[in-house]
């Protein structure tokens, strides 16, 4: 028998094991939130600036925190105006098939809007600029 409202239920001898369960669940998770992202650094080449990034950041959105201006238009994946080298480190992409050949990819070339410094990372970004 099942009961939508929890006195129908409680009559019926139903428990509410699951709603405890979503409601530690929901604990854990705003818990979560609060504890500080791993920083990572961005380490652009040729110029030698430095910024930070936090696992959340695209490494586009930690250069213009930093003012600094990588080309960019789309901020999606798929324009390419933002493909840079990755010189050093690891990244994860926001999306699943960002706008890379298998080739490129393999050569070390990133799309800084959708890149996302899963360590300490140095780019080659030769258009860079300080704003």
């Amino acid at each position: 028998m099942h009961c939508k409202s929890p006195a129908r239920a409680r009559a019926a001898g139903q428990t509410f094991n699951l709603v405890k369960f979503r409601r530690e669940d929901k604990d854990d998770a705003d818990k979560n939130m609060n504890l500080p992202k791993k920083p990572w650094t961005v380490h652009f080449q040729p110029q030698d600036w430095m910024c930070e990034t936090t696992d959340e950041l695209s490494l586009l959105e930690a250069a213009l925190l930093d003012g600094i201006r990588i080309p960019n238009s789309c901020r999606n994946g798929t324009c390419r105006t933002c493909m840079c080298k990755l010189v050093s480190g690891n990244i994860i992409y926001q999306i699943e098939w960002p706008g890379l050949s298998q080739e490129e990819k393999q050569d070390g070339w990133v799309l800084a809007c959708v890149a996302q410094a899963s360590s300490d990372v140095v780019i080659e970004v030769p258009a860079a600029v300080k704003i």
